[in-house]
Formats: structure tokens, sequence, C-alpha cells
């Protein structure tokens, strides 16, 4: 048996406003969908797909849901 070990995602270095603007972004689709949606409804997929961003970029500023 093999066992994963994962890391938490780390926000990406706050030394530029691209990072930030970023997070932002993510933000403002995770509320269209929220909205559309519901909490429960919201898939991390479709919150990535909103905010035009891959779901690998929206993992590593937020590592589920409930950190939206």
């Amino acid at each position: 048996m093999s066992v994963l070990l994962t890391q938490p995602a780390t926000p990406p270095s706050p030394c530029t406003g691209e990072s930030e603007a970023k997070r932002q972004q993510i933000l403002a689709g995770a509320k269209v969908v929220f909205a559309d949606h519901g909490f429960e409804g919201a898939s991390m997929s479709a919150i990535a797909r909103q905010a035009g961003v891959s779901k690998g970029t929206l993992y590593n500023y937020f590592t589920n849901k409930a950190d939206l």
C-alpha cells in the first residue's frame, strides 16, 4: 500500500500585484457560481471555468470551496 502525502496550497508570493489580481479574479468567479448554484451545487471546476483559470491555478490559491 502506498501513501500519498500532500502539502497545503500556498498562494503565490505577494511581491507583485499580479497574484492579488488573480486571487480577486477567482473570488469574483466564485461569487457568480455560488450565486447561481449555491455553495453545495458549486464545484471547483465551475469556479475555475467562470474565473477563467485552470483548476491547478485555483488550487494554488484556495485549498477547497470553504477557503473561498
